[in-house]
């Protein structure tokens, strides 16, 4: 009886129920709640480039690293998230709509260009003695520092008004590329570490920080923010993913420093044939000496003029002074007449 019960359901073209979530998206119903209810309510930390300081992007080969970023995805990189976290593979790698995206800090390095960091006087080594405040803000401060205290009165970050311009620009970038975050008015001793070993040379291994950041953002709640939208949408470009219509792209922050860039020297004139001056013609010539002329006895009148002034006022003074000593008039000195006007200014 029970066999042809069975029968029955197969011949209805009954089978194995179809998932009751969108499994081309997720990995899990968990995943796809977990989107709708968190992820899509989380904001993003928009990544950015660094513009100068040249000299520490070639020693580090962070060139790729501290360029422009491209637009990212945020519906792609929102179903990643999601995915990570109810993960099913390992801590390096995560399915996003069918392919196997591998995220780990090997290949975040590899992206990015940067080398891989695993001598003895990396980065780990660097932190298992940790530096004084003094010690760091030293290399980081262009002022003693405005410390940022605990209930204990113990410095716990500075302040980022006592940072050089050096290190501010680091830490915005820091912020944005490599330890996201969006508060930027106190630099917490984690954040100041990276701004020393960055400025000493200590190696950094960013692809461990940027995949360690990455589960840190995936784990959180909602109060977290989404981290690298450019770089894990470049991850899934690189595994054969494409924008699909209907995506939601996110354009990266301007560029730190941009504004004090050299601007591109002006390109060379086009070369222009000289042309020849016009000759001038005999009434050309006559106009102009005619002018020269005119101009010239403008310029005698004017020092005539000036030339009567000047002996009105010597009169003018003498009398003054003839008067304070009482001098009578037949006994003073008698001047020489002004020269004559031209004859034809003659009255």
């Amino acid at each position: 009886m029970s066999g042809r019960r069975a029968s029955k359901r197969r011949q209805a073209g009954e089978g194995p129920s179809a998932p009751s979530f969108d499994n081309r998206r997720f990995v899990s119903q968990a995943a796809e709640d977990h989107h709708n209810t968190n992820v899509l309510k989380r904001r993003f930390v928009k990544e950015r480039g660094l513009a100068g300081h040249e000299e520490i992007m070639h020693q580090r080969h962070w060139e790729a690293f501290m360029a422009k970023p491209e637009a990212g995805n945020k519906t792609l990189v929102r179903e990643f998230y999601a995915n990570v976290k109810f993960n099913s593979l390992d801590d390096r790698r995560a399915l996003v709509r069918g392919a196997t995206i591998t995220f780990s800090s090997s290949a975040i390095n590899h992206l990015l260009g940067a080398p891989i960091v695993d001598e003895p006087n990396d980065f780990k080594a660097f932190i298992q003695h940790p530096l004084s405040w003094e010690t760091i803000s030293k290399v980081i401060c262009a002022t003693p520092p405005d410390w940022v205290l605990n209930v204990y009165n113990e410095p716990v970050g500075i302040l980022h008004s006592s940072l050089t311009n050096e290190a501010w620009d680091w830490l915005r970038f820091i912020n944005a590329r490599l330890y996201p975050s969006s508060y930027l008015s106190e630099v917490s001793k984690e954040r100041a570490v990276l701004l020393y070993a960055i400025l000493t040379g200590v190696p950094l291994d960013i692809g461990r920080y940027i995949n360690g950041a990455i589960f840190k953002s995936a784990r959180g709640g909602k109060t977290v923010s989404l981290f690298f939208p450019s770089l894990i949408t470049a991850l899934c470009h690189r595994e054969g993913l494409e924008n699909l219509p209907g995506d939601e792209l996110i354009q990266p922050n301007t560029t730190i420093n941009e504004e004090n860039r050299a601007p591109p020297p002006p390109p060379p004139p086009a070369h222009r044939r000289q042309r020849r001056p016009r000759e001038l013609g005999l009434d050309d010539r006559l106009t102009h000496v005619e002018e020269g002329l005119h101009n010239l006895q403008l310029q005698h009148q004017r020092h005539m003029v000036e030339h009567q002034r000047l002996r009105l006022e010597q009169r003018q003074c003498f009398a003054v002074l003839y008067d304070h000593f009482q001098i009578p008039p037949d006994r003073r000195p008698q001047f020489a007449p002004d020269e004559p006007d031209a004859p034809d200014n003659a009255a």
